[in-house]
């Protein structure tokens, strides 16, 4: 199982995420990526982070996804809670 993903997000402006969910479903949704905060004192305040819940349509089962940009908004780290099987972000 593979719960995060490396991506690289500059000039970029939204991003599709699935997974495979506990029941074999496939959940697909989408995101803003979010944006750093240039006032933030060190790497951690920084960064651009965002999440969102995301439900799959068969079983029910519950995942958060979880954005994270780093301060100079080029790369970021999407990951979905709790670990999923072919987490795909393009």
């Amino acid at each position: 199982m593979n719960s995060s993903k490396s991506i690289i997000v500059i000039s970029k402006k939204k991003e599709k995420v699935s997974f495979d969910c506990i029941c074999t479903e496939k959940i697909s949704g989408e995101f803003e990526i979010p944006k750093p905060d240039p006032n933030g004192d060190n790497y951690t305040t920084g960064m651009g982070v965002d999440d969102f819940d995301i439900e799959c349509p068969a079983c029910k089962k519950k995942y958060r996804v979880i954005i994270e940009v780093d301060p100079n908004g080029y790369n970021g780290i999407v990951t979905v809670e709790p670990p999923v099987n072919n987490l795909q972000v393009d």
